[in-house]
């Protein structure tokens, strides 16, 4: 299975507390691998409404990103 993690300026990044991006270790804890580039594009705008609420004008300074993290061996292989 494909595994994608968050990357917020081109460093590794996890979805905290279901509310925004953070680098990882900012928050403490692993960081989350998610299963699809869904979730990721979920999680970037669930991140964009929570800073706007917050009245952080901030979003578009910050390189919201994700990164592919891993592959199942079949995928790899070309499903042989």
């Amino acid at each position: 299975m494909t595994k994608y993690m968050h990357t917020l300026n081109g460093k590794p990044a996890s979805f905290f507390g279901g509310e925004q991006i953070c680098f990882a270790g900012d928050r403490g804890g692993k960081i989350k691998l998610v299963n699809s580039l869904k979730q990721i594009r979920k999680e970037q705008k669930i991140t964009k409404k929570f800073r706007e609420k917050m009245g952080w004008d901030d979003y578009h300074e910050w390189d919201y990103d994700y990164a592919l993290v891993e592959n199942d061996v079949k995928e790899r292989q070309g499903e042989q």
